[in-house]
């Protein structure tokens, strides 16, 4: 507790009597914070209603584990759960303002094919992506493990896999929905297609997919079109007339509006280069604003 403590006082955390107290009683129930299973944290952080003192706990958990497993030699990587606050990958939420929320994790176990499996966590170790694109593939990779999974040999044999496997793997983000039932839109789908076979084209690359069949790869078919939300697309596209007088307006984009710590110029800069690339590449505002700043060189 008192290591607990220290780390967050370092961070320059808020320390509340009151907070730390039923923090003190919540783990009074366990043995050891560090050494826990990693299916019993989520239990042992829900167990108090308080966000103040989930957030404590798993904060603390964290400190705590990492610690643990450098002192014996661990490296986080080679976890099969990882945490993205640990990683580097996403900012600590305590250490942010507004509302407190639990950061995320990454279990790779959900990547059913061992072979899949392990060429994502080594793409994942190796190349070490911003969070939203690690939590993508790896989704990605559990739900096309899910499919090879079907097959007699449990997926588990990559000379076996050929076009109808990788069919039916399609077939599965073309079809991808929320827990409701309702579709995903277009956008989503063909991101998730994308990450599965942005990943099976690492392992290619870097020679660990030798024995994968060579029918276990994308066609031009596999494309997920725009059908059915094309007319939503369309629907959402500004007017020619309005794009014309935004185009003779461009100096004046962004004007009078406050960005952080950004100056006037950089507003401006920031506001006209969304603009433009909205413009010419007929990408939404999220996907403009998803976008990593050197996409342009990938």
């Amino acid at each position: 507790m008192l290591y607990a403590v220290q780390q967050r006082d370092h961070r320059n955390g808020r320390l509340s009597p009151g907070v730390m107290r039923q923090v003190v009683r919540e783990l009074e129930r366990v043995p050891s914070v560090a050494t826990m299973e990693e299916k019993d944290l989520p239990s042992l952080i829900a167990s108090h209603g308080t966000s103040s003192v989930q957030a404590h706990l798993v904060e603390f958990a964290r400190s705590l584990r990492q610690a643990h497993d450098e002192m014996l030699g661990i490296e986080h990587t080679e976890k099969m759960v990882w945490d993205l606050v640990t990683l580097g990958v996403q900012p600590d939420p305590a250490m942010l303002g507004g509302p407190r929320r639990r950061a995320g994790t990454i279990d790779f176990g959900e990547i059913e094919v061992e072979w899949l499996r392990e060429l994502t966590r080594t793409w994942a170790r190796t190349e070490l992506p911003e969070g939203r694109i690690m939590v993508e593939t790896v989704r990605a990779a559990a739900l096309a493990a899910r499919t090879l999974r079907q097959r007699a040999d449990l997926g588990e044999r990559p000379p076996a896999l050929d076009r109808a496997d990788i069919d039916q793997v399609v077939e599965v983000f073309r079809t991808l929905s929320h827990a409701d039932g309702a579709v995903l839109s277009v956008s989503r789908r063909r991101t998730m297609a994308r990450r599965f076979f942005e990943l099976i084209e690492y392992g290619r690359i870097n020679g660990r997919l030798n024995g994968l069949g060579p029918g276990f790869n994308r066609h031009r078919f596999h494309m997920i079109p725009f059908t059915g939300d094309r007319e939503e697309e369309v629907g959402r596209a500004l007017p020619a007339s309005v794009l014309r007088q935004l185009d003779a307006n461009l100096d004046r984009i962004g004007v009078g509006f406050s960005h952080g710590e950004l100056t006037p110029g950089q507003v401006n800069a920031m506001f006209r280069t969304i603009f433009i690339v909205m413009r010419d590449t007929g990408r939404r505002p999220l996907e403009v604003a998803s976008l990593l700043r050197d996409c342009d060189r990938k």
